[in-house]
């Protein structure tokens, strides 16, 4: 899983590098998510699993903060960002999570944490859920480019 994890941003990075900015900033159908959101919010992802995983490791079952998507794209002005930029990011963060779970041990694993209104899960089964949200997202990202 972690593999798979690792090459994500490169995956990503390959859609995209032969796109035009105009392109990569078109809203999606309906007008939802065009690509540039979609890369943004893959990093910004990250880095609030980062914080997470950090907070599971080093706290005794903490209660995490949820991540509101659409309140962070907001702010963050996703649309307006340069996704090449966006994707190297990415990439950048994703190397750092990947290494931060590479080599934990089975107990680290099965850490708990709380989040509200999902309830308590483990250290896998969030990152479970981070690969699926990966997956989930490449194919948005790979729809609104075809």
């Amino acid at each position: 899983m972690l593999e798979r994890m690792g090459r994500l941003p490169e995956r990503v990075i390959r859609l995209i590098e032969q796109e035009s900015l105009d392109e990569l900033r078109r809203a999606g159908p309906s007008g939802s998510w065009g690509a540039v959101e979609h890369v943004a919010h893959l990093r910004d992802f990250d880095d609030v699993s980062l914080d997470r995983i950090d907070q599971i490791l080093s706290e005794d079952d903490p209660e995490l903060d949820l991540f509101d998507t659409d309140l962070r794209a907001i702010e963050n002005d996703y649309h307006a960002q340069n996704p090449f930029e966006t994707a190297e990011a990415f990439r950048l963060i994703r190397s750092e999570l990947v290494n931060r779970l590479d080599g934990l041990s089975d107990d680290d694993w099965q850490r708990t944490a709380h989040i509200p209104s999902i309830g308590d899960l483990t250290l896998e089964t969030l990152i479970q859920q981070l690969d699926q949200h990966d997956e989930q997202h490449f194919h948005a990202l790979r729809d609104v480019l075809v």
